[in-house]
């Protein structure tokens, strides 16, 4: 397990990430945002909806810039190769 400690970054990325998730549903405003081809009006774009979805997060600061931690867990899957031919 890796502890990382609070910080503001952590509540800026759990915006881009909430707005990340509402790209991949279709309809949605983000999703649309996404599909401008132009990266620099796709980019203020995103800046004036990451201050819409902001106040909706707010709430949560302090969980969300909070301390975290990374576990990685590995599992070993065994393969049972079948002969369908007999």
């Amino acid at each position: 397990v890796i502890y990382e400690p609070s910080s503001v970054r952590k509540f800026f990325d759990s915006i881009h990430l909430k707005i990340s998730h509402k790209a991949t549903k279709s309809g949605t405003f983000a999703s649309y945002i996404y599909k401008i081809k132009n990266k620099n009006i796709r980019i203020l774009f995103l800046l004036f909806y990451s201050l819409l979805v902001m106040p909706s997060l707010l709430p949560h600061y302090k969980k969300l810039s909070g301390k975290g931690s990374f576990l990685l867990r590995a599992v070993k899957i065994n393969a049972v190769s079948k002969d369908v031919t007999s």
